[in-house]
């Protein structure tokens, strides 16, 4: 018996890999990506659609689970979005803003051929999620699906585990202020129309701390099109309103910070003052930049081992 449902197994992950090569370049589901105002309302129309008639507690909690679902498909292009089918991976945190019902729109979705399907599997050695992709019948209701999808997650301040995962936290004082701030300058940035070429451009910052508030606490962009996505030669040509931009650095900043700590005044490129060949050898620069931060960012000291005779 046992033979027989591992034979099985096996037959059933060389099916799923046989679909094609594209199906493993999935994307996971984003809880944070949402639709404009119009197609807010493609939305709706396709919601009442599918389920007309139909008395339905929170309906408006599931409109939105709809939204997001689409938004997802969207982003995701070409490529398939990986979505779990389980009931207990859908308990509310508070950074997810969809729901359990998520299921039903994917089982109603792929009923009426707005969406196509591969069913996940889970074995003892292998596993993975459902992925599913949009049919041209979905897509018609975003006509312009291409500048559709904005990025609204629930939580801007997320704080993640040892392995990267996120993690609950109780609000504080501190972690208040620094959401008000976030939310403001977000406010601010979304006002204005910040574009690369024809595409306009997810503003939305959030600040990603790692295993307690006093570690990391840098500034991200996410979602669909986000700045910090875009390489040099990208974000040189971006605008705000119509006016080109400048991008500002800070040359050195983990040197320059050690630096400030001993009380001294470095104005000079740390990366470059031990090897003068540097300042003109790109590559040698970047070497050398990459050397010392390992240095300075390594997580333990590595001490040469003795050696017997």
């Amino acid at each position: 018996m046992k033979g027989k449902i591992i034979h099985n197994a096996k037959a059933t992950i060389e099916a799923q890999k046989g679909t094609g090569g594209w199906l493993h370049r999935n994307i996971d589901f984003n809880h944070g990506l949402r639709l404009d105002d119009k197609d807010r309302e493609s939305v709706k129309k396709l919601f009442d659609s599918l389920y007309e008639g139909v008395s339905l507690y929170r309906r408006d909690q599931k409109q939105l689970d709809l939204e997001i679902l689409i938004a997802n498909l969207i982003h995701a292009k070409h490529w398939a979005v990986s979505i779990s089918l389980d009931r207990k991976s859908w308990n509310t945190t508070q950074y997810g803003q969809a729901s359990y019902f998520i299921i039903e729109l994917v089982k109603i979705l792929e009923r009426t051929g707005h969406i196509e399907m591969r069913t996940g599997y889970q074995f003892i050695r292998e596993s993975r999620k459902t992925r599913i992709w949009a049919t041209e019948k979905l897509l018609q209701y975003i006509p312009e699906f291409h500048s559709a999808v904005i990025y609204s997650p629930r939580e801007i301040v997320e704080l993640r585990d040892e392995n990267g995962r996120l993690k609950e936290y109780k609000n504080t004082g501190e972690t208040r202020r620094i959401r008000k701030i976030l939310q403001l300058a977000n406010e601010v940035n979304t006002r204005a129309d910040i574009r690369y070429r024809k595409w306009k451009l997810n503003p939305c910052l959030m600040a990603v701390f790692n295993r307690k508030f006093t570690l990391y606490g840098r500034l991200h962009t996410r979602g669909h099109r986000h700045y910090q996505g875009f390489s040099e030669d990208e974000r040189s040509v971006i605008t705000i309103n119509g006016d080109s931009v400048i991008e500002l650095d800070y040359s050195g900043l983990h040197p320059h910070l050690l630096y400030a700590k001993e009380g001294i005044q470095f104005n000079g490129d740390p990366y470059t003052m031990i090897d003068q060949r540097a300042g003109e050898n790109k590559d040698l620069r970047r070497f050398y930049k990459k050397a010392l931060l390992s240095l300075i960012n390594a997580k333990d000291k590595w001490v040469e081992p003795h050696t017997t005779r």
